[in-house]
């Protein structure tokens, strides 16, 4: 049914008895995807069903009650902490616009009547104590998400890091744990990923350096002109670092940490290493004098 918001046009033409039937026999959240799709066209598709956002639970996640799915929405409010079961009732439709914690799903939850009754427009997504299969991903898929967060040793069922951006395609701030992905950069630009703010990555040296220089500064300047990469290496190692310190010369040089011009920090067990862009003659303000 849901295929049906794109068919809008033949929607209305239905009769007045097959369009009541339609909507008796919507889940709310189908109803309201088929109302946002006739728009203001004249049609019999009511009552209103109205999915509701509220901004005083900034977090959402999933628990369970009795082996049964359910949802939970936290918030820290002046009156202390509330953390509450949100309660399905038939007509209940629940917008997730703040943050989302999926990690307790399992993928046979996937066609879950839960579902039905939640809109997924999230600003944040936690990925990272749960283990999410492709069909899992697809699942909670959204452009809506900026701010992603996971572990690629949690990533075991076949799903690479490919298919992980392009179900959250629109985030800026992203931050991999136990990275286990090689040519991660070239990875981000293939799918496309140029509007990034922040960029965090944790694992082994093997994967952390796995990615050319020149792979690594196109993924840098195809994002926002203040992106700042953080590579974060879990075990002291300097053969891998100084390969990478000495080959990235054409694109970066050392600074400190007070620089605002920081592009990509390195950090070690033993060390932190700050880099900004290397600025060609070409790329110089200072064009010099004219010849006489």
């Amino acid at each position: 049914m849901d295929s049906i918001q794109n068919q809008s046009f033949s929607l209305v033409k239905l009769s007045k008895d097959v369009q009541r039937r339609i909507r008796f026999l919507a889940t709310p959240k189908q109803a309201y995807k088929l109302q946002v799709a006739v728009g203001n066209e004249e049609n019999h598709l009511g009552p209103t069903q109205f999915g509701l956002a509220n901004p005083w639970f900034p977090h959402h996640s999933f628990v369970r009650e009795n082996e049964k799915l359910v949802l939970k929405e936290f918030a820290l409010t002046p009156y202390g902490v509330i953390n509450q079961v949100v309660r399905m009732e038939k007509d209940t439709l629940i917008v997730i616009n703040h943050e989302f914690d999926p990690s307790i799903m399992v993928e046979t939850d996937v066609t879950d009547p839960i579902f039905d009754h939640i809109i997924l427009e999230p600003y944040s997504i936690n990925l990272e104590n749960g283990f999410f299969t492709a069909k899992m991903l697809q699942k909670i898929a959204t452009k809506s998400c900026r701010i992603l967060k996971f572990n690629g040793h949690f990533l075991s069922y076949g799903v690479d890091l490919l298919t992980v951006l392009q179900s959250f395609p629109c985030c800026q701030k992203i931050k991999i744990g136990n990275l286990r992905y090689e040519n991660w950069a070239q990875t981000f630009i293939e799918a496309g990923i140029v509007d990034m703010l922040n960029l965090w990555l944790y694992g082994d040296p093997g994967y952390i350096y796995s990615c050319t220089p020149l792979e690594v500064y196109m993924l840098c300047r195809a994002q926002q002109n203040d992106f700042k990469l953080e590579l974060n290496v879990f075990t002291k190692t300097d053969v891998y670092f100084t390969v990478f310190h000495q080959s990235i010369g054409d694109f970066f040089v050392e600074t400190n940490e007070n620089d605002e011009d920081i592009v990509l920090t390195v950090v070690q067990v033993q060390f932190k290493v700050y880099y900004k862009f290397k600025v060609d003659e070409m790329d110089s303000d200072d064009t010099g004098e004219e010849d006489e």
